[in-house]
């Protein structure tokens, strides 16, 4: 083999070892895009799920809120209809006072 037969015999081999590089990235990009697109199909599938379950604790959370605030009024008015008996008992309990001294 001469050095011009041997030229082209290492031309052919890179052109053909170029040629499995492109057919490899080409496989390459392939899996890649369809790896991308299960994952973005995931996401969009995990994304809902959390929706719904920050909806569903939003909603927990507004009803205890609800329950915590009926409870504190009930509690301001239980206390104010408490300062009133006791206004009223000291009251009464101030002029059975000054009606005994009398």
């Amino acid at each position: 083999m001469d050095n011009q037969e041997f030229q082209q015999h290492v031309l052919k081999w890179m052109e053909r070892m170029e040629e499995r590089q492109h057919a490899y990235e080409e496989r390459m990009d392939a899996r890649l895009t369809s790896f991308e697109e299960r994952v973005d199909a995931r996401l969009g599938s995990l994304e809902e799920r959390v929706d719904k379950r920050l909806g569903s604790l939003e909603q927990a959370v507004s009803w205890i809120r609800g329950k915590l605030e009926g409870r504190a009024e009930w509690t301001a008015t239980l206390r104010a209809n408490i300062a009133i008996g006791i206004s009223i008992i000291v009251g009464i309990g101030s002029l059975l006072i000054n009606l005994w001294r009398r």
